[in-house]
């Protein structure tokens, strides 16, 4: 028989074609005439042998695949981790180091789970530490060597708290949550110094609140000290032939020897240190001018941490030298995890090459250093290298291990989400889809993606019966047969229905058009000959129309990019008097304003960040009027990317007819290999709570049949 479908070498080179094939020395066949009895043993014996290699290939291949069975199976862990965890240590500690690292991980927890429970406890934390780290008001006796009472504002241990807050004050936008980080941050960006970060655990401590810091406020030299910082530490502990730090400038070897002689690279402070440049880069501009460096440095940890890996799947204290203080520690293997996860999952390390040093070390955590209760073991104690004869064993836990182990889960939780993300609704490279409802049937008008600066001069239809399946309605509009005042970058569509008629708005050539039809899928023609906006009509450019119409038929068109503007539509919803336009931008707002109405309130929901920018993402105020004024909601974007989904934004939202039952239509990043400019079109549901808020849309919830009842 042929080798089929086996990659492993040893079945790679065995080809049996019936008879065995058996040659001497200088390659001719023995004269050898084989019975039947001689040939049936021979056969068995080759059998036996293939079926040994299949088996072994079998297991190798079993071994490479996620020990993890499911989501579920990552959902429980976090769970039944966590809950240990706080219901053993109900009181809130200090902002210190330690626990802070624990609430960054708890953070990561309740991004998965969305438990309230996870997200109190920390902000009863935050609350209890007044929002601060270290908590000296007098900037004249501010420091920044290691120190452990209030006036070491500027260490780093210190401002790690800061990292929780930002993402407390992201959900729930009261200024005092971040007023202290931002008081801290740029002060120490004031002075001259740039040896801040001495000791690797400060990368992770620091980095990645310069980062989030830069997100809110827009401010870029959180970004340029971040640098200088980086740059340091890299000159005092950073390894380039090995590719990995040390704890910190003591440490350097030959200053400093494990106890074989070798370099000694303490896990837990490698493990800090991949960690924060992998948070780092989650938050970093794509053109940012030190990007690659960072990512450089990551993906040569990456390289080093794979080649130390112990075969039961943990790391040692000492990376390079086992023997210097045996056996299993999990913060750095957790951390080392968390690193190795989010890079396969954001496409900066290569699946094959690192999924199975990943699952050699998930085996490890949720097995050994995961006890039945919950509790995680085998935690170094508080320290700064690799202690021989230190006992580490599975009582041995602590609070920023138990971070780390949840960091890693929430990771492999994304991977396994990534794995079985859902299929665009529509096929090909599709964007900015408007969805609606009319009749039995839903309709989706998107604008055709996959050109270098999205120069399309067409539009299209699409119906299903299901919201599952999508039929093609053809074309419905073409600038350039179409149109007499423009011929191409045809974007953005919306309709809206009245006076029995369909009335299709659209961008064509940085100019809002009008279309009229009979029809929802058309054809449409222009009732005007001119653009019903104009270019630079007003602030911003004039693209993404909306048409909302009210239940007393009062209709406002909602536009722009850079501002938004409303105006209230004339009953033949083909003009409007253009003194009564209204002008605003909600805080974050970009383009792609949509307007709904639900228990009478009304929704604004726009884009935020440029749709080349893996992290657009969807945001939504309210207000009693569907000119405003608009309240911006306290926990937003609403929808975002997340793993291998990225640019989720420019959406639109339907109602199922006569069901409080609510979808949201958007486009994100192609799956595989898509950017700014070769997006796909996806539909997920969208919930709200009790009080009306919008809650996060999950896009990687599998999209089930919806039918519209006559």
């Amino acid at each position: 028989m042929e080798r089929s479908g086996c990659p492993c070498r040893p079945c790679a080179s065995l080809k049996i074609t019936g008879q065995p094939a058996i040659t001497t020395k200088g390659g001719k066949p023995p004269d050898v005439n084989y019975n039947n009895e001689t040939m049936n043993k021979l056969v068995l014996n080759v059998s036996a042998v293939l079926l040994l290699l299949m088996s072994s290939c079998a297991a190798k291949r079993s071994s490479q695949s996620s020990v993890a069975s499911s989501k579920t199976d990552v959902l429980e862990i976090i769970n039944r981790v966590n809950r240990y965890w706080q219901s053993t240590h109900p009181q809130p500690g200090n902002a210190f180091w330690h626990v802070a690292a624990y609430h960054t991980g708890n953070m990561e927890a309740y991004a998965i789970t969305r438990n309230e429970d996870y997200r109190k406890y920390s902000e009863d934390w935050a609350e209890a530490n007044q929002w601060k780290g270290a908590k000296s008001d007098n900037r004249a006796e501010w420091k920044y060597s290691y120190g452990e009472k209030d006036d070491y504002v500027l260490f780093g241990d210190w401002q790690i708290c800061f990292q929780t807050y930002i993402d407390l004050y992201k959900l729930d936008k009261d200024p005092k949550k971040i007023a202290r980080a931002i008081e801290v941050m740029e002060y120490q960006m004031s002075t001259p110094n740039k040896d801040y970060w001495w000791w690797a655990d400060g990368l992770y401590m620091v980095m990645p609140v310069m980062t989030k810091l830069h997100q809110l406020t827009g401010n870029k030299q959180y970004l340029e000290k971040l640098h200088e910082y980086f740059i340091y530490a890299n000159s005092i502990m950073y390894d380039a032939d090995e590719k990995l730090y040390y704890r910190d400038a003591k440490y350097v070897y030959p200053k400093h020897k494990s106890a074989s002689g070798k370099k000694d690279f303490w896990a837990r402070g490698d493990g800090w240190v991949i960690a924060g440049l992998a948070k780092v880069l989650k938050d970093l501009p794509e053109n940012d001018p030190h990007r690659n460096e960072y990512i450089t440095k990551f993906k040569g940890m990456a390289e080093a941490v794979k080649s130390s890996q112990q075969p039961e799947g943990y790391w040692t204290r000492s990376m390079l030298d086992p023997a210097h203080a045996p056996g299993p520690e999990t913060s750095g293997t957790a951390f080392f995890t968390y690193g190795l996860l989010w890079g396969i999952n954001n496409g900066l390390l290569d699946h094959q090459e690192y999924m199975p040093v990943v699952n050699k070390a998930w085996k490890y955590l949720s097995t050994q250093a995961l006890q039945a209760d919950g509790k995680i073991g085998f935690v170094q104690p508080i320290g700064e290298r690799a202690i021989p004869g230190q006992v580490v064993d599975k009582n041995s836990t602590s609070d920023f291990g138990v971070g780390a182990f949840l960091l890693a889960a929430s990771e492999m939780y994304r991977y396994l989400n990534n794995a079985n993300v859902p299929s665009a609704v529509l096929p090909g490279v599709y964007a900015d889809p408007h969805i609606a409802a009319f009749g039995n049937k839903f309709y989706l008008y998107p604008t055709t993606d996959g050109t270098e600066g999205w120069m399309s001069d067409y539009f299209t239809c699409w119906s299903s019966s299901d919201m599952v399946k999508w039929k093609n309605e053809g074309t419905i509009l073409n600038l350039k047969k179409d149109l007499g005042w423009a011929t191409e970058r045809a974007w953005a569509p919306a309709i809206a229905a009245k006076n029995g008629k369909y009335y299709y708005y659209y961008s064509a050539d940085v100019n809002i058009g009008v279309a009229v039809a009979d029809k929802p899928m058309g054809p449409f023609t222009d009732p005007l000959g001119k653009p019903l906006v104009p270019r630079a009509a007003f602030k911003g450019q004039m693209i993404d129309p909306m048409v909302f119409v009210d239940d007393d038929g009062s209709a406002y068109l909602y536009f722009g990019q850079g501002s938004c503007h409303v105006v209230k539509l004339n009953d033949d919803m083909i003009s409007f008097d253009i003194s009564q336009v209204k002008s605003f931008k909600p805080e974050g707002y970009n383009e792609g304003a949509f307007v709904f109405k639900r228990n009478s309130k009304y929704y604004l929901m726009w884009s935020e960040y440029d749709t080349r920018d893996p992290r657009y993402s969807v945001a939504y105020a309210t207000a009693d009027s569907p000119m405003g004024p608009f309240v911006k909601a306290s926990r937003n974007p609403v929808l975002k990317g997340e793993g291998i989904v990225k640019g989720a934004g420019h959406h639109s939202v339907v109602q199922v007819p006569g069901k409080d039952e609510w979808y949201i239509a958007y486009h994100r990043f192609k799956i595989p290999g898509g950017n700014g400019y070769n997006r796909e079109t996806c539909i997920s549901p969208m919930r709200f709570d009790d009080k009306g808020a919008i809650l996060p849309v999950d896009v990687f919830e599998e999209l089930k049949p919806v039918r519209i009842r006559p």
